[in-house]
């Protein structure tokens, strides 16, 4: 058992699957979770509504400003929001490669850039 009460902890792609149950369980041990979806305003409260202690945060995980506007500073960040097209991999347009690399990988630069500040200034973060 693990206790996080006064953490705060940001899911990215919270709305359903593995981000969502990752949401439930911080929240389940006592974190105030913001849940994060990007297609569905709806989508995203009405996931957040399924998860105590939960605030509900609907932006592109690219736009590290309104996600940080949203959330300020937290304790843990859980990099699970990706984009994956359901195709062979030498199918994909450019534009395709540029939409994934993006979502899965430079947002999650520039989110971590962003958050790490204050979880090394506070001596406790963890990013997943």
């Amino acid at each position: 058992m693990f206790d996080l009460t006064g953490k705060k902890a940001l899911v990215t792609g919270a709305t359903q699957g593995i981000g969502f149950e990752i949401a439930k369980i911080l929240s389940e041990h006592g974190a105030i979770v913001f849940v994060n979806g990007v297609s569905s305003t709806e989508k995203t409260k009405l996931a957040s509504g399924k998860i105590p202690n939960s605030i509900p945060v609907t932006a592109d995980v690219s736009d590290v400003e309104k996600l940080y506007s949203a959330t300020g500073d937290i304790d843990i960040l859980v990099l699970n929001a990706s984009i994956q097209f359901k195709r062979p991999w030498d199918e994909f347009s450019e534009e395709d490669y540029d939409m994934q690399m993006n979502c899965n990988l430079k947002s999650s630069y520039f989110l971590i850039k962003k958050y790490a500040e204050s979880m090394k200034k506070q001596g406790f973060g963890r990013i997943v």
